[in-house]
């Protein structure tokens, strides 16, 4: 999932495209806790706050490890069968259901670029590539 390392930067700017009912929508499927910090009047704003919180969800995860991921798995979607998908796909399934599925089909829908992968920082950005 190289998406998940580009700098916050570039995943607002594909979170932008989204118009600003999708942005909204998926707003709304964050805690309350979440949402007032997130939601402004500003478009740009609140996809780069939304691109934060993902990245943030993603890390989370990565850090919780099986044991946490197979946890929201069977909490969020008991029936999902997940023995022949990757890892990558799991992490999306979990992502489509918690932020929205085309949020998660517009970050995935462009892979960074070579130059953006080399400007990876952080070996956990590294460690989610393999």
């Amino acid at each position: 999932m190289p998406w998940m390392c580009c700098p916050i930067k570039d995943l607002t700017c594909k979170l932008r495209r989204l118009s600003r009912d999708n942005v909204l929508s998926c707003i709304r499927r964050q805690p309350s806790s979440l949402r007032s910090l997130i939601d402004t009047r500003s478009h740009k704003k609140s996809c780069n706050g939304l691109a934060k919180v993902l990245q943030l969800r993603v890390l989370q995860l990565i850090r919780g490890g099986l044991e946490m991921v197979a946890d929201v798995i069977t909490a969020l979607l008991p029936f999902l069968d997940v023995s022949a998908m990757s890892d990558g796909e799991i992490l999306c399934h979990i992502l489509s259901f918690e932020f929205s599925s085309v949020v998660v089909d517009q970050i995935t829908q462009e892979m960074c670029s070579a130059k953006e992968l080399r400007r990876l920082h952080g070996k956990e950005c590294h460690l989610a590539l393999k």
